[in-house]
């Protein structure tokens, strides 16, 4: 599985994580929401937090509840993955399983700083920005009680399905490396930036994301792509795809024309590549990128 590089109402919160190690099973009450998957796990274990007031962690190993003050939000360092001054951690003993509470009214962001496979956060209206991206394991993501969410990364996971209908406001969805065989997004009419690539999708309907300004929907099963309704897109890569070359000179003629500013299209790999008329894209502004001979040639003019 790829690693992708990536350039990026008021109730209680509780977020339930369940790590199981080693086929060991622990007996709890049942919580609503609760997930339990298997992963294994010692030593310390990190989140990292952002918001207002105060938050509680049960680290679950039967340790002292404790309160923490949440630091504002510093979205130039967040968003650049400086994210120290947000951490809460804990160390354990051995790779038991262990649920971990996390109780707060005002947790905004979220980012999991090691491997879970479980993870309920369907009590956190007020969620803006959730990172759950290489956790590895993670199987099922329920987001459909986050009306606020802005930002989801949840990457080279093992997802089999992602319902983000409830998700209006989405600005960025990054879900590359998962298991997906289909990805509906006709409500997020504000999603500007989607990383959809290494799934296993064999179409995408992009007819509503007016907005769309970088779309990799690389390494699937894609055989058409019409973004036609995508006029202001500056950055598309569909590479290793099905397109044959009908459809890739098809997907030229969908790109809006464009002069004077810098957009790019990168689509080698696909059937279509060697016998596709690039130049029906670059006529109309873009930079083709086709891998022939291993390397990059650009065709605009």
């Amino acid at each position: 599985m790829k690693k992708f590089v990536i350039y990026m109402m008021s109730v209680t919160l509780v977020m339930t994580i369940v790590i199981v190690a080693n086929g060991k099973t622990v007996h709890t009450e049942p919580e609503s929401k609760q997930m339990a998957v298997t992963n294994d796990i010692s030593g310390e274990f990190i989140l990292y937090m952002t918001g207002s007031g105060t938050i509680t962690i049960d680290w679950g190993d039967g340790t002292e509840i404790k309160t923490y003050s949440l630091l504002p939000l510093d979205d130039y360092h967040w968003q650049r993955g400086i994210v120290q001054n947000y951490a809460f951690s804990h160390t354990y003993s051995n790779d038991s399983e262990r649920i971990v509470k996390i109780s707060g009214e005002n947790i905004t962001h979220l980012k999991l700083g090691s491997r879970i496979i479980g993870l309920d956060v369907s009590k956190n209206p007020v969620l803006t920005w959730l990172n759950c991206g290489d956790v590895r394991q993670l199987t099922k993501l329920d987001v459909s009680n986050n009306p606020a969410l802005e930002v989801l990364l949840c990457h080279n996971n093992q997802l089999t399905s992602l319902d983000v209908s409830n998700n209006p406001r989405l600005i960025s969805l990054v879900c590359a490396g998962n298991k997906l065989t289909s990805l509906d997004l006709r409500n997020n009419l504000m999603l500007e930036i989607l990383y959809c690539g290494d799934n296993e999708l064999f179409s995408l309907d992009l007819d509503k994301n007016a907005a769309l300004k970088v779309l990799d929907c690389s390494d699937n099963k894609i055989s058409k792509l019409d973004l036609s309704k995508n006029i202001v897109l500056e950055v598309l890569v569909s590479k290793n795809n099905q397109l044959d070359s009908l459809d890739m000179n098809e997907l030229f003629r969908t790109l809006r024309t464009n002069f004077g500013e810098v957009r790019s299209v990168s689509v080698h790999g696909n059937p279509g590549t060697d016998t596709c008329i690039p130049t029906i894209a670059s006529n109309k502004g873009w930079d083709v990128k086709i891998d022939t001979s291993h390397e990059f040639m650009t065709t605009r003019q």
